[in-house]
């Protein structure tokens, strides 16, 4: 006789009672009781997670690969929705000394400098807490590991398997840390990772990235706008 009873949100225990008495015989994992997914602006991964359905600042999910109506916004890494994330938002050279910088300009960097931030801070997106965290209520941004997990979904590992998964990727292109031009627009999409390990150089900071050829994790520096993707915590 089989039977089943819930222990967590996430994990169904399925037990066969037999001459032995009754034994477990199968852990069956449930994301959809953990991660509830119901409003119109989310979306269900393959992986099971609820995601935005559309990039942080987007006006719609995406038709295709290039919609320029689903790019959305170019962030900082770690910087807050202050307004710096428009694609058309004024640029000034002077580094913040603080978490949040008081303006809504994007910070533009030299050749010696990667981050928007002096000294950096390596906890900014960290997490539903983080201080900074951009996403609405509830979201944050994604880890490595839940990118590769997604990745490994799709049909093929590049912009053609980004769009055609749940999660309907973007080739947004990026904001330049030097002179805030829009770059790449149309032939890269690069989102970033929340959490990155503390000490990582402020060029190393981890993104994924996907093109017409490719789709892996890469690094970015922190000054540079790239997209962002939510995650339901």
């Amino acid at each position: 006789m089989k039977t089943t009873r819930t222990v967590a949100c996430a994990t169904t225990l399925l037990l066969t009672a037999g001459a032995g008495g009754t034994g477990l015989a199968h852990e069956h994992h449930d994301n959809t009781k953990c991660y509830p997914c119901n409003a119109a602006d989310e979306v269900r991964s393959a992986g099971g997670r609820c995601w935005k359905a559309f990039n942080l600042g987007a006006a719609k999910i995406a038709a295709s690969p290039t919609d320029a109506e689903a790019y959305g916004d170019l962030y900082q890494w770690g910087r807050p929705g202050d307004g710096h994330q428009s694609r058309t938002s004024a640029a000034v050279d002077t580094l913040s000394a603080g978490d949040v910088p008081g303006h809504a300009s994007f910070i533009l960097v030299n050749g010696t400098n990667y981050d928007w931030r002096t000294p950096a801070n390596d906890f900014l997106w960290r997490g539903l807490g983080a201080v900074n965290n951009p996403c609405p209520q509830g979201f944050r941004l994604p880890t490595q590991k839940e990118f590769e997990k997604e990745m490994k979904s799709w049909d093929s590992k590049d912009a053609e398997g980004a769009f055609a998964s749940p999660l309907k990727l973007t080739l947004a292109g990026a904001r330049g840390q030097s002179d805030g031009s829009i770059i790449w627009e149309g032939s890269t999409g690069l989102y970033w990772i929340g959490a990155n390990r503390p000490g990582i150089p402020a060029w190393g900071t981890l993104a994924l990235g996907i093109s017409s050829s490719s789709a892996k994790i890469t690094d970015a520096a922190r000054a540079t706008g790239l997209s962002v993707r939510c995650i339901k915590d």
